[in-house]
């Protein structure tokens, strides 16, 4: 298994190379206005992880407002962006086989949002307040609710180097 290693705010991931694509840095012919998340990963067989790492998170207010909104562009666009990959749709973009084959299809989705500055208990709030703003599109994609994690429970979900 062939491992590539990932930095995100302040994060170091490795991940198996046959199992991950990066939509942020996706080229832009044809998808201007197009925001992606910083990972689509296939978990295991029945979990591809839509992945997004922050290094910090506002508390409150317009700050936090425009945070949620542009968290939401990046699942949505993410999502749709995979879905239109595995039914044929932009060829041109490169994404492995364990994401496009059809049974990572019938696997579910799950938006899950790293903040690598934010301890686990502090991180509650932030989480409510993501799963509200993505809940039309967690229950028209059938999803579990938005999942909200520091560095902490990421080194239990993600293979973090030097962790």
């Amino acid at each position: 298994m062939a491992t590539t290693e990932f930095q995100e705010s302040g994060l170091r991931f490795l991940f198996d190379t046959e199992r991950i694509t990066e939509p942020d840095t996706l080229p832009q012919k044809g998808l201007q206005g197009v925001k992606g998340c910083d990972f689509i990963w296939r978990k295991s067989p029945s979990k591809v992880w839509l992945v997004e790492v922050k290094s910090s998170a506002p508390r409150s207010g317009s700050e936090l407002r425009g945070y949620l909104d542009e968290l939401r562009d990046k699942f949505i666009h993410s999502l749709l962006l995979w879905l239109a990959r595995g039914s044929g749709r932009h060829a041109h973009i490169a994404m492995p086989a364990a994401l496009t084959v059809p049974e990572a299809f019938r696997a579910t989705p799950q938006c899950v949002l790293v903040v690598s500055g934010l301890p686990d208990s502090s991180l509650f709030e932030l989480q409510t307040a993501l799963q509200q703003t993505l809940r039309p599109i967690c229950r028209a994609f059938d999803m579990p609710p938005v999942l909200a994690i520091g560095a902490e429970r990421a080194a239990r979900h993600f293979t973090l180097a030097g962790a």
